[in-house]
């Protein structure tokens, strides 16, 4: 098994939950692909994926993304959770946003937003 970011695990986190994919596109041009899907049982929606073309990651796309799913979760009473990837810098815009590192495996940081816990 490779490292995390090898081909395979690649196209492994393209292929997870494939259908709650949307492109995201700005002036009719794809800039990125935005992933999440909502866990009943838990009452929480999953961020699964965001990946912003290099040229537009400082035109704050993600960050309004995020910030959308934030609220529709906000509005609902439910919590909004993600992973990322241990030396990340995608991690302090997490923080920013609100979201707690919960718990952590050998790769990654497991973190959470959840609204009550800001009220």
């Amino acid at each position: 098994a490779g490292a995390p970011t090898d081909k395979d695990a690649y196209k492994n986190r393209i292929l997870y939950h494939f259908d709650d994919a949307q492109i995201v596109e700005i002036a009719d041009k794809r800039v990125g692909l935005f992933k999440a899907f909502y866990q009943a049982d838990l009452n929480q929606w999953y961020l699964a994926q965001i990946q912003i073309l290099p040229e537009y990651q400082s035109h704050k796309i993600g960050w309004a993304l995020i910030t959308e799913l934030i609220t529709k979760a906000t509005d609902n009473n439910e919590s909004v959770a993600l992973s990322v990837l241990k030396g990340s810098p995608a991690r302090r815009l997490y923080e920013r946003l609100g979201f707690q590192c919960v718990s952590e495996s050998e790769l990654e940081f497991n973190m959470l937003f959840h609204s009550v816990d800001r009220e």
